[in-house]
């Protein structure tokens, strides 16, 4: 279609033709993908257009279009990848409120505004020692946003390279900021209109009496014993690998006005087809948070949850991070009630991985 190459159902767009002359191109409704390097070296557009169906731009989508200054993107946008707008002529980019993953480092806009919803960051870093972000001014909405781990894994060549950052005062990324801002000499503003405050590790009563490090299954028959299994994992480091604990009754919970996610389900919980009621989570500058933050080779089932639970990003109803591919398993489980994310959310798991 004038030159450009679809795939057979339309949905995907393969290649622009880099000598294709025109300074202006709308993508055709339906496309949804656009793949890696499918606009790499176009010599003449200067302006394009996403239409409303597109999901994900791919590896070095735009990269290498000397003369592409404007892209207007689409708010179902769910996934920019690596360098997509590399070495391009764009200087200001409205990232949308829909996108959950992108490679932020190559856009090389002056002022970048990560949305609230932008819950999966990467910095490419081509020679593996630390890539850095481009923009001298960076807005950051999303109060979970993790920016220690943009760094590489030697911590070398910190991404921390703007000059201005914006962020909700005690957010996540307003206290990592606030650490190291005079050693990158980094001007540090709060946003307006939020204000955030650390969440207590925990409210209310914990009874871990139950527990023997010579046993491996456990039953729970109140409240405070649910409690403090939290206390366990949080505060204790005791692991739930390889343990099994079922659930003898229905537990209402509240009396635990903001209740510490259990951490790394990787034994079985089995609910018996128990109901945990009431339960209130609110975490919005924590990462992976639901009744369990992540699992990630254990099974939970027969569980049913009735609550409102609020975090960062993965936040989930059962539980925040799944580690589907990892062999965990969530079986006849169920959440009634409210789930906020900033990031990645769901009723029953906020992310699987």
């Amino acid at each position: 279609m004038d030159g450009v190459l679809y795939s057979k159902n339309g949905k995907k767009l393969i290649r622009y033709p880099a000598l294709k002359i025109g300074p202006k191109f709308i993508v055709p409704e339906g496309v949804k993908k656009i793949l890696p390097e499918a606009f790499y070296g176009q010599r003449y557009l200067q302006r394009v257009e996403m239409p409303d169906s597109l999901h994900s731009i791919g590896n070095g989508g735009f990269a290498g279009s000397p003369r592409l200054r404007q892209v207007i993107l689409n708010e179902e946008l769910r996934v920019l990848g690596e360098e997509a707008f590399r070495s391009t002529r764009i200087r200001r980019l409205t990232l949308p409120q829909g996108l959950r993953k992108a490679e932020i480092g190559s856009i090389p806009a002056k002022e970048l505004v990560l949305p609230e919803g932008l819950g999966e960051v990467s910095v490419f870093d081509p020679d593996e020692e630390g890539g850095y972000i481009l923009a001298d001014k960076l807005i950051i909405e999303n109060p979970a946003l993790d920016l220690f781990a943009l760094e590489n894994e030697e911590g070398k060549d910190s991404i921390f390279f703007c000059k201005k950052i914006y962020a909700y005062e005690g957010s996540l990324p307003y206290r990592q900021i606030d650490q190291v801002k005079d050693a990158y000499i980094i001007d540090l503003y709060p946003l307006p209109g939020k204000k955030f405050e650390e969440a207590p590790q925990h409210i209310g009563p914990a009874d871990t009496s139950w527990y023997s490090k010579d046993k491996k299954e456990f039953d729970i028959f109140t409240p405070a014993q649910l409690a403090g299994l939290s206390l366990l994992v949080e505060e204790e480091g005791i692991e739930l690998f390889d343990v099994a604990i079922h659930l003898k009754d229905d537990l209402d919970m509240i009396q635990y006005p903001n209740f510490l996610p259990i951490s790394d389900m990787e034994g079985s919980f089995d609910g018996e087809g128990h109901t945990i009621y009431n339960l209130h989570i609110y975490r919005p500058t924590e990462n992976f948070v639901g009744l369990f933050r992540t699992m990630y080779w254990g099974t939970i089932k027969n569980l049913h949850v009735q609550g409102e639970i609020t975090g960062g990003n993965y936040t989930g109803g059962i539980v925040g991070g799944w580690g589907v591919h990892c062999g965990a398993k969530i079986k006849n489980c169920s959440f009634e009630g409210k789930v906020k994310g900033y990031g990645y959310s769901g009723k029953l798991y906020g992310h699987k991985f």
